[in-house]
């Protein structure tokens, strides 16, 4: 037991409690250093609870903002973040079969 949980310390980081929990600050960090995003005030961001409530309104923000490289970069951590997470919390899972129906899911609906 101890050997798991040696192992499991070096997979996760505190905040993350085993893998019981998402480390979302840094991204909220990032969020909250896209100044036009937060002007427009689309997303609510006003603390962390209430940016967590709101982070998948994505369909919100406005395309130039999309396109600015601090929202890219927001987006892609995120995305990266929550992918190596997943396969952390969910060794067994084949994780790119799911990757790859969920992408022939989204573009037989994207037609």
């Amino acid at each position: 037991m101890d050997a798991v949980l040696d192992t499991s310390d070096r997979i996760f980081s505190g905040e993350e409690g085993h893998g019981k929990y998402l480390d979302l600050h840094n991204h909220y960090m990032s969020f909250c250093n896209i100044k036009k995003l937060k002007q427009l005030n689309l997303i609510k961001s006003d603390d962390y609870l209430t940016w967590i409530q709101n982070l998948d309104r994505f369909a919100v923000v406005p395309l130039y903002i999309k396109q600015s490289s601090k929202y890219e970069t927001y987006v892609s951590e995120l995305s990266d973040y929550l992918k190596d997470f997943f396969q952390r919390t969910q060794p067994l899972v084949d994780f790119t079969t799911i990757v790859d129906q969920t992408e022939e899911m989204f573009e037989a609906e994207w037609e």
